[in-house]
């Protein structure tokens, strides 16, 4: 959990500039050259899951997150379920899929978590491990405030893949943090309607 906060905060900060643009240059051009000792390492043993999910997180720290996913979605191929490197891959995927300004340019994208999910140019279809990850996307949604994203995205998931209690319990979980802050905005708004007609009353 917090290795999946950490990245979050990082991943989607809304003022986080591209990697070339605040990473000093002696240390980008150091993780370019781990990254190609890393996938050398990869091209001399593709089984190597260890080489592979480093290289995941290199690509991650130079903001390159299409690579990034390419490899972690290759760790969860060779990893088994329910160890460090399996969760830690598919806490990072999550991450990369919520974060919804890959360009860096303080907008949100075009393209939704869900069209990245399904975008086959970005991650190949019915993987074992599918499911999960959209649950993960949707967890790093709801952790980043961003819940109706994440409820339509569970809602999706749902109907694909039926009745798994963690899908119905993340729901839930957004619905009700969605709730608090729809009575938090509409305590707002009565606040400033009290404040303007108590300033009325005052005024001459």
């Amino acid at each position: 959990m917090v290795l999946a906060c950490a990245l979050l905060a990082w991943a989607t900060a809304p003022t986080r500039a591209h990697a070339q643009d605040d990473t000093p240059t002696d240390e980008r051009a150091s993780l370019e050259r781990e990254l190609a000792a890393t996938d050398s390492v990869r091209a001399n043993d593709p089984a190597h899951v260890e080489a592979v999910h480093r290289a995941g997180w290199i690509c991650f720290l130079l903001d390159r997150p299409a690579d990034a996913i390419a490899r972690f979605t290759r760790v969860l191929d060779l990893s088994a379920p329910d160890t460090t490197l399996h969760d830690e891959a598919l806490q990072m995927l999550g991450a990369l899929f919520a974060d919804m300004d890959w360009d860096r340019d303080g907008r949100l994208d075009l393209a939704s978590p869900r069209a990245r999910l399904e975008d086959r140019s970005i991650l190949v279809a019915d993987r074992p491990w599918l499911a999960a990850l959209y649950f993960e996307t949707a967890r790093a949604l709801h952790l980043t405030s961003h819940d109706p994203e994440a409820i339509a995205l569970i809602d999706h998931a749902l109907s694909r893949w039926p009745t798994p209690e963690r899908g119905t319990v993340l729901e839930a979980a957004c619905r009700r943090h969605r709730a608090r802050q729809e009575a938090m905005e509409q305590l707002r708004g009565t606040l400033l309607e009290t404040d303007a007609i108590c300033a009325r009353r005052a005024s001459p």
